[in-house]
Protein backbone atom coordinates (compact mmCIF):
# COMPACT_ATOMS: atom_id res chain seq x y z
CA UNK A 1 0.00 0.00 0.00
CA UNK A 2 2.72 2.83 0.78
CA UNK A 3 4.52 1.61 -2.84
CA UNK A 4 1.24 2.53 -4.17
CA UNK A 5 0.70 5.88 -2.41
CA UNK A 6 4.29 7.07 -3.26
CA UNK A 7 3.87 5.87 -6.63
CA UNK A 8 0.59 7.81 -6.97
CA UNK A 9 2.34 11.08 -4.80
CA UNK A 10 5.19 10.82 -7.22
CA UNK A 11 2.54 10.94 -10.26
CA UNK A 12 0.91 13.82 -9.02
CA UNK A 13 3.86 15.83 -8.19
CA UNK A 14 5.25 15.34 -11.91
CA UNK A 15 2.15 16.58 -13.35
CA UNK A 16 1.77 19.26 -11.27
CA UNK A 17 5.51 20.11 -11.97
CA UNK A 18 4.23 20.13 -15.68
CA UNK A 19 1.60 23.22 -15.42
CA UNK A 20 4.42 25.04 -13.61
CA UNK A 21 4.54 28.70 -15.35
CA UNK A 22 7.98 29.59 -14.56
CA UNK A 23 11.09 27.91 -15.57
CA UNK A 24 14.77 28.68 -14.93
CA UNK A 25 18.10 27.78 -16.62
CA UNK A 26 21.97 29.02 -16.03
CA UNK A 27 24.76 28.70 -17.27
CA UNK A 28 27.58 25.75 -16.44
CA UNK A 29 29.45 28.47 -14.34
CA UNK A 30 26.39 29.84 -13.12
CA UNK A 31 26.89 33.40 -14.23
CA UNK A 32 24.66 34.05 -17.14
CA UNK A 33 20.34 32.91 -16.27
CA UNK A 34 17.33 33.02 -17.71
CA UNK A 35 13.71 32.96 -16.46
CA UNK A 36 10.55 31.74 -18.88
CA UNK A 37 7.17 32.00 -18.14
CA UNK A 38 4.43 30.61 -19.63
CA UNK A 39 1.34 31.81 -19.55
CA UNK A 40 -1.23 33.97 -22.07
CA UNK A 41 2.41 34.29 -23.71
CA UNK A 42 5.63 33.11 -23.42
CA UNK A 43 8.58 35.34 -22.58
CA UNK A 44 12.24 35.16 -21.46
CA UNK A 45 14.78 37.00 -19.54
CA UNK A 46 18.54 37.16 -19.34
CA UNK A 47 21.03 38.62 -16.64
CA UNK A 48 24.12 37.76 -15.51
CA UNK A 49 25.90 38.68 -12.11
CA UNK A 50 26.51 42.12 -13.26
CA UNK A 51 23.81 43.37 -14.80
CA UNK A 52 20.37 42.22 -16.04
CA UNK A 53 20.67 42.11 -20.45
CA UNK A 54 17.05 41.25 -21.36
CA UNK A 55 13.90 42.25 -19.46
CA UNK A 56 10.54 39.82 -20.32
CA UNK A 57 10.98 39.22 -23.90
CA UNK A 58 8.21 37.53 -25.68
CA UNK A 59 8.28 34.89 -28.53
CA UNK A 60 5.85 33.51 -30.73
CA UNK A 61 5.10 31.79 -33.98
CA UNK A 62 1.72 32.53 -35.62
CA UNK A 63 0.59 29.97 -38.35
CA UNK A 64 -2.32 30.63 -40.29
CA UNK A 65 -4.58 28.22 -37.94
CA UNK A 66 -2.44 28.21 -35.05
CA UNK A 67 -0.62 29.82 -32.23
CA UNK A 68 2.52 28.70 -31.08
CA UNK A 69 3.24 31.07 -27.68
CA UNK A 70 -0.38 32.06 -26.74
CA UNK A 71 -1.97 30.27 -23.97
CA UNK A 72 -0.50 27.06 -24.33
CA UNK A 73 0.16 24.50 -21.38
CA UNK A 74 3.35 22.62 -20.73
CA UNK A 75 2.98 19.05 -20.93
CA UNK A 76 6.72 17.93 -20.30
CA UNK A 77 9.71 19.54 -19.36
CA UNK A 78 13.52 18.01 -19.67
CA UNK A 79 16.59 19.75 -18.66
CA UNK A 80 19.90 18.21 -18.65
CA UNK A 81 23.41 19.11 -19.22
CA UNK A 82 25.84 18.56 -21.99
CA UNK A 83 29.51 17.82 -22.69
CA UNK A 84 30.28 17.32 -26.77
CA UNK A 85 33.41 17.79 -28.76
CA UNK A 86 32.28 19.14 -32.52
CA UNK A 87 34.54 18.72 -35.26
CA UNK A 88 35.89 21.29 -37.41
CA UNK A 89 38.22 20.86 -39.94
CA UNK A 90 37.55 24.16 -42.03
CA UNK A 91 36.86 26.09 -38.98
CA UNK A 92 39.52 28.15 -37.12
CA UNK A 93 40.07 25.44 -33.96
CA UNK A 94 40.32 21.22 -35.55
CA UNK A 95 37.58 20.92 -32.96
CA UNK A 96 34.67 22.82 -30.68
CA UNK A 97 33.27 22.31 -27.20
CA UNK A 98 29.76 22.67 -27.18
CA UNK A 99 29.10 22.24 -23.48
CA UNK A 100 25.75 23.94 -22.10
CA UNK A 101 22.77 23.44 -19.89
CA UNK A 102 19.44 22.00 -21.73
CA UNK A 103 15.62 22.69 -20.78
CA UNK A 104 13.35 21.60 -23.42
CA UNK A 105 9.46 22.10 -22.71
CA UNK A 106 6.95 20.04 -24.80
CA UNK A 107 3.46 21.46 -26.16
CA UNK A 108 1.08 19.96 -28.30
CA UNK A 109 1.78 20.82 -31.08
CA UNK A 110 5.69 22.12 -30.60
CA UNK A 111 8.71 22.26 -28.28
CA UNK A 112 10.50 25.01 -27.10
CA UNK A 113 14.13 24.45 -26.30
CA UNK A 114 16.79 26.89 -24.58
CA UNK A 115 20.65 25.79 -24.56
CA UNK A 116 22.55 27.99 -21.86
CA UNK A 117 26.44 28.45 -22.66
CA UNK A 118 28.83 30.20 -20.86
CA UNK A 119 28.74 32.91 -23.34
CA UNK A 120 25.11 33.13 -24.14
CA UNK A 121 21.95 31.91 -24.53
CA UNK A 122 20.08 30.45 -27.57
CA UNK A 123 16.51 29.27 -28.57
CA UNK A 124 14.43 27.63 -31.39
CA UNK A 125 11.00 26.54 -31.76
CA UNK A 126 10.50 23.15 -33.36
CA UNK A 127 7.20 21.83 -34.77
CA UNK A 128 5.53 18.26 -34.12
CA UNK A 129 2.91 18.44 -36.86
CA UNK A 130 2.30 16.12 -39.76
CA UNK A 131 1.98 17.76 -43.28
CA UNK A 132 2.62 21.49 -44.56
CA UNK A 133 2.41 24.65 -42.66
CA UNK A 134 2.16 28.09 -42.89
CA UNK A 135 3.81 30.80 -40.89
CA UNK A 136 1.97 34.33 -40.91
CA UNK A 137 4.52 35.60 -38.52
CA UNK A 138 7.47 35.16 -35.84
CA UNK A 139 7.13 37.38 -32.84
CA UNK A 140 10.67 38.05 -31.13
CA UNK A 141 10.52 41.68 -29.27
CA UNK A 142 14.07 41.52 -27.19
CA UNK A 143 13.43 44.01 -24.18
CA UNK A 144 17.00 45.96 -23.50
CA UNK A 145 17.02 46.49 -19.87
CA UNK A 146 17.30 50.09 -20.65
CA UNK A 147 18.21 52.74 -23.80
CA UNK A 148 22.20 51.63 -25.01
CA UNK A 149 24.13 52.36 -27.47
CA UNK A 150 24.71 49.50 -30.36
CA UNK A 151 26.46 49.28 -33.50
CA UNK A 152 24.00 49.78 -36.47
CA UNK A 153 24.22 48.07 -39.81
CA UNK A 154 21.33 49.05 -41.93
CA UNK A 155 20.25 47.27 -44.84
CA UNK A 156 20.97 49.66 -47.15
CA UNK A 157 18.63 49.11 -50.10
CA UNK A 158 20.12 48.63 -53.89
CA UNK A 159 16.76 51.02 -54.74
CA UNK A 160 18.55 54.24 -53.56
CA UNK A 161 15.62 55.79 -52.44
CA UNK A 162 15.88 57.75 -48.93
CA UNK A 163 12.25 57.23 -48.23
CA UNK A 164 12.39 52.74 -48.99
CA UNK A 165 9.67 50.42 -47.30
CA UNK A 166 10.61 48.08 -45.31
CA UNK A 167 10.48 45.30 -48.10
CA UNK A 168 12.37 47.46 -50.35
CA UNK A 169 15.36 47.60 -47.78
CA UNK A 170 15.14 43.63 -48.48
CA UNK A 171 16.85 44.33 -51.78
CA UNK A 172 20.25 45.18 -50.08
CA UNK A 173 23.86 43.48 -50.35
CA UNK A 174 24.47 42.75 -46.60
CA UNK A 175 27.29 45.57 -47.12
CA UNK A 176 26.54 48.10 -44.73
CA UNK A 177 28.48 50.35 -42.90
CA UNK A 178 28.38 50.35 -39.18
CA UNK A 179 26.69 53.73 -36.95
CA UNK A 180 27.03 53.80 -33.34
CA UNK A 181 24.21 55.38 -31.41
CA UNK A 182 21.66 54.73 -28.97
CA UNK A 183 18.70 52.34 -29.30
CA UNK A 184 16.25 55.31 -29.23
CA UNK A 185 18.16 57.24 -32.12
CA UNK A 186 17.84 54.01 -34.24
CA UNK A 187 15.17 55.28 -37.27
CA UNK A 188 12.20 52.85 -37.31
CA UNK A 189 11.77 53.20 -40.56
CA UNK A 190 15.12 51.37 -41.34
CA UNK A 191 15.33 47.59 -40.79
CA UNK A 192 18.65 46.54 -39.84
CA UNK A 193 21.11 42.94 -40.65
CA UNK A 194 22.18 40.58 -37.97
CA UNK A 195 24.42 40.39 -36.07
CA UNK A 196 23.65 43.59 -34.23
CA UNK A 197 25.88 44.02 -31.25
CA UNK A 198 25.09 46.26 -28.09
CA UNK A 199 27.30 48.31 -25.52
CA UNK A 200 26.47 47.08 -21.93
CA UNK A 201 27.01 48.39 -18.78
CA UNK A 202 31.08 48.12 -17.77
CA UNK A 203 32.36 47.30 -21.24
CA UNK A 204 30.24 43.96 -21.78
CA UNK A 205 28.66 43.20 -25.22
CA UNK A 206 25.39 41.47 -26.48
CA UNK A 207 25.48 40.23 -29.49
CA UNK A 208 22.12 39.21 -31.25
CA UNK A 209 22.50 37.23 -34.30
CA UNK A 210 20.83 33.84 -35.37
CA UNK A 211 22.17 29.95 -36.55
CA UNK A 212 21.16 27.26 -38.80
CA UNK A 213 18.18 28.66 -41.07
CA UNK A 214 16.87 26.43 -43.64
CA UNK A 215 13.84 26.80 -45.27
CA UNK A 216 12.92 30.00 -43.35
CA UNK A 217 13.66 33.89 -44.19
CA UNK A 218 16.67 35.49 -42.52
CA UNK A 219 15.94 37.85 -39.51
CA UNK A 220 16.23 41.27 -39.70
CA UNK A 221 15.51 43.60 -36.85
CA UNK A 222 13.93 46.94 -36.34
CA UNK A 223 12.81 49.03 -33.56
CA UNK A 224 9.54 50.50 -32.56
CA UNK A 225 8.88 54.41 -31.97
CA UNK A 226 6.78 53.47 -28.62
CA UNK A 227 9.40 50.64 -27.06
CA UNK A 228 12.71 52.59 -27.40
CA UNK A 229 13.96 49.64 -25.73
CA UNK A 230 13.16 46.85 -28.03
CA UNK A 231 14.33 45.37 -30.84
CA UNK A 232 12.16 43.28 -33.13
CA UNK A 233 12.74 40.54 -35.49
CA UNK A 234 11.49 41.55 -38.80
CA UNK A 235 10.89 39.19 -41.68
CA UNK A 236 10.56 38.75 -45.38
CA UNK A 237 7.56 37.75 -46.80
CA UNK A 238 7.29 34.91 -48.99
CA UNK A 239 7.80 35.80 -53.09
CA UNK A 240 5.17 34.90 -55.13
CA UNK A 241 6.94 35.96 -58.48
CA UNK A 242 10.39 36.39 -59.36
CA UNK A 243 12.60 37.73 -62.31
CA UNK A 244 16.22 38.02 -63.69
CA UNK A 245 17.78 41.37 -63.40
CA UNK A 246 19.47 43.63 -61.20
CA UNK A 247 23.33 44.20 -61.28
CA UNK A 248 24.47 42.39 -64.17
CA UNK A 249 21.42 40.97 -65.40
CA UNK A 250 22.35 37.70 -62.54
CA UNK A 251 19.87 38.76 -59.68
CA UNK A 252 16.83 37.19 -58.70
CA UNK A 253 13.95 39.96 -57.64
CA UNK A 254 11.25 39.49 -55.87
CA UNK A 255 8.50 41.12 -57.81
CA UNK A 256 5.37 40.10 -55.16
CA UNK A 257 5.18 38.21 -52.19
CA UNK A 258 2.43 36.42 -49.99
CA UNK A 259 0.71 37.42 -46.86
CA UNK A 260 2.91 34.68 -44.88
CA UNK A 261 6.55 34.32 -44.55
CA UNK A 262 6.93 30.52 -44.42
CA UNK A 263 5.62 27.67 -46.49
CA UNK A 264 7.42 24.64 -45.08
CA UNK A 265 7.66 21.35 -42.87
CA UNK A 266 5.29 21.16 -39.94
CA UNK A 267 7.81 18.75 -38.15
CA UNK A 268 11.31 20.49 -38.60
CA UNK A 269 13.54 22.28 -35.96
CA UNK A 270 13.29 26.50 -36.57
CA UNK A 271 16.16 28.58 -36.78
CA UNK A 272 18.13 29.15 -33.45
CA UNK A 273 18.14 32.86 -31.85
CA UNK A 274 21.19 33.59 -30.16
CA UNK A 275 22.42 36.28 -27.71
CA UNK A 276 26.08 35.74 -26.83
CA UNK A 277 27.20 37.79 -24.18
CA UNK A 278 30.99 38.75 -23.77
CA UNK A 279 32.95 40.53 -21.22
CA UNK A 280 35.11 42.49 -23.97
CA UNK A 281 35.06 43.24 -27.94
CA UNK A 282 37.94 41.01 -28.59
CA UNK A 283 35.90 37.63 -26.72
CA UNK A 284 33.67 38.49 -29.90
CA UNK A 285 36.15 37.37 -32.00
CA UNK A 286 36.57 33.90 -29.92
CA UNK A 287 33.18 32.63 -29.29
CA UNK A 288 31.95 29.38 -31.41
CA UNK A 289 28.26 30.04 -30.15
CA UNK A 290 26.70 30.15 -34.02
CA UNK A 291 29.50 27.19 -35.36
CA UNK A 292 27.73 25.20 -32.21
CA UNK A 293 24.33 25.69 -33.08
CA UNK A 294 25.26 25.51 -37.10
CA UNK A 295 23.53 22.14 -38.94
CA UNK A 296 26.22 19.46 -38.88
CA UNK A 297 27.85 18.57 -41.95
CA UNK A 298 26.15 16.44 -44.46
CA UNK A 299 29.55 15.55 -46.67
CA UNK A 300 30.82 12.38 -45.67
CA UNK A 301 34.28 11.83 -47.20
CA UNK A 302 36.10 15.59 -46.77
CA UNK A 303 39.38 14.26 -48.15
CA UNK A 304 38.82 16.01 -51.11
CA UNK A 305 38.53 20.21 -49.92
CA UNK A 306 41.65 21.43 -49.49
CA UNK A 307 41.65 25.23 -47.39
CA UNK A 308 44.66 27.26 -49.31
CA UNK A 309 45.17 31.02 -50.45
CA UNK A 310 43.35 32.67 -53.09
CA UNK A 311 44.29 35.36 -55.50
CA UNK A 312 41.42 37.43 -56.02
CA UNK A 313 40.53 39.77 -58.72
CA UNK A 314 38.37 41.78 -56.37
CA UNK A 315 41.16 41.91 -53.61
CA UNK A 316 43.78 43.65 -56.59
CA UNK A 317 41.51 44.84 -58.55
CA UNK A 318 43.01 42.81 -61.58
CA UNK A 319 45.15 46.09 -61.19
CA UNK A 320 47.93 44.32 -63.64
CA UNK A 321 51.57 46.94 -64.91
CA UNK A 322 53.71 45.88 -67.71
CA UNK A 323 51.95 43.88 -69.55
CA UNK A 324 50.91 43.10 -73.06
CA UNK A 325 47.75 43.06 -72.58
CA UNK A 326 45.22 44.98 -71.48
CA UNK A 327 44.41 44.15 -68.23
CA UNK A 328 40.57 43.86 -66.35
CA UNK A 329 38.15 41.52 -65.90
CA UNK A 330 39.10 38.91 -68.33
CA UNK A 331 40.19 35.80 -69.91
CA UNK A 332 43.98 37.11 -70.34
CA UNK A 333 44.47 38.60 -67.02
CA UNK A 334 42.95 35.51 -65.27
CA UNK A 335 45.39 33.23 -67.06
CA UNK A 336 48.06 35.49 -65.88
CA UNK A 337 46.82 35.43 -62.10
CA UNK A 338 47.09 31.90 -62.44
CA UNK A 339 50.30 31.66 -63.46
CA UNK A 340 51.37 33.76 -60.63
CA UNK A 341 49.43 31.39 -58.16
CA UNK A 342 51.45 28.53 -59.72
CA UNK A 343 54.78 30.20 -59.34
CA UNK A 344 54.37 31.59 -55.78
CA UNK A 345 52.61 28.87 -54.09
CA UNK A 346 48.63 30.05 -54.11
CA UNK A 347 46.68 27.14 -54.18
CA UNK A 348 44.00 28.73 -55.78
CA UNK A 349 42.72 31.32 -58.23
CA UNK A 350 39.05 32.96 -57.71
CA UNK A 351 36.96 33.58 -60.61
CA UNK A 352 34.27 36.54 -59.87
CA UNK A 353 31.44 37.81 -61.39
CA UNK A 354 32.40 40.47 -64.00
CA UNK A 355 34.53 37.93 -66.30
CA UNK A 356 31.59 36.60 -68.86
CA UNK A 357 28.80 39.19 -70.15
CA UNK A 358 25.79 38.09 -68.72
CA UNK A 359 23.51 39.52 -70.94
CA UNK A 360 24.47 38.02 -73.63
Amino acid sequence: MKKINLLVMGSLFMTLGCFAKNFYLQSLSGDLQTEIKVGKNITFTLKNSKQVILKESSIALQLKCDMWGEDDVVLSVKKESHHNVIASPFYKKAEVKDDYNLLLLRFKDFNLEFRMYNDGLAYRFQGKKKGEIIVEKEVAEYVLSKDLNAWVPYATSRTKKDDCTHEEQLWTDHQSRYAYMRISDIATNKLMISPLVINLDGGQKLCVAESDINDYPGMYLMTVNSQQSTVSGFFARYPTETAIGGHGNIEQLVKGRTDYIARTNGKRNFPWRTFIVTENDGQLLETDMIYRLAEPCKIDNLSWIKPGKTAWDWWNNSALFGVDFKAGFNTETYKYFIDFSAKYGLEYILIDEGWFDTKS
